[in-house]
C-alpha cells in the first residue's frame, strides 16, 4: 500500500511539473540594479563579488537549459561574459528600483529567445 501511494504522489507530481507554466525564479542576494550600476562604476570589490555570482547563475542556468534540450546546444555561444556585464548593466540603468535578479531574469529570457530563432 506504501508503494501504491508513492508511486501515486509521484506520478502527480511529475504531470503537475509537465503541466505546469515554465517559470525562473532565482534565489540570490537582496541588491538592486542601482546598486549594481553604483559600485560597478566605483570598481568596488562589491561589484566583483556580484559580478562574479551573475556569471556563477548564468554559467548553471545554461548548463541546466542545455541539458533539458533534445539536442543539447551551448545557449552561451553567442554571448560573452562582458555582453552578459552590460546588458545587465544597461537593463539595471533603466530600471534602477528593480532587483539585480530581475535583470537576471531578463537576461535568460532574452538568450532563450535568441536560441528559439535560431
Amino acid at each position: 500500500m506504501r508503494v501504491l501511494v508513492l508511486a501515486i504522489t509521484a506520478l502527480f507530481f511529475n504531470c503537475a511539473a509537465i503541466a505546469a507554466p515554465a517559470t525562473i525564479k532565482v534565489i540570490g542576494p537582496k541588491v538592486s540594479c542601482g546598486a549594481w550600476v553604483s559600485e560597478r562604476r566605483l570598481n568596488s570589490v562589491k561589484y566583483r563579488e556580484m559580478e562574479f555570482w551573475v556569471m556563477g547563475f548564468v554559467s548553471g542556468w545554461a548548463e541546466a537549459w542545455s541539458d533539458a534540450q533534445k539536442l543539447p546546444t551551448d545557449p552561451l555561444r553567442s554571448i560573452d561574459k562582458d555582453g552578459a556585464v552590460e546588458w545587465i548593466t544597461r537593463y539595471c540603468g533603466a530600471h534602477p528600483l528593480d532587483q539585480l535578479t530581475d535583470a537576471l531574469i531578463g537576461l535568460v529570457i532574452e538568450i532563450e529567445s535568441r536560441q528559439k530563432s535560431n
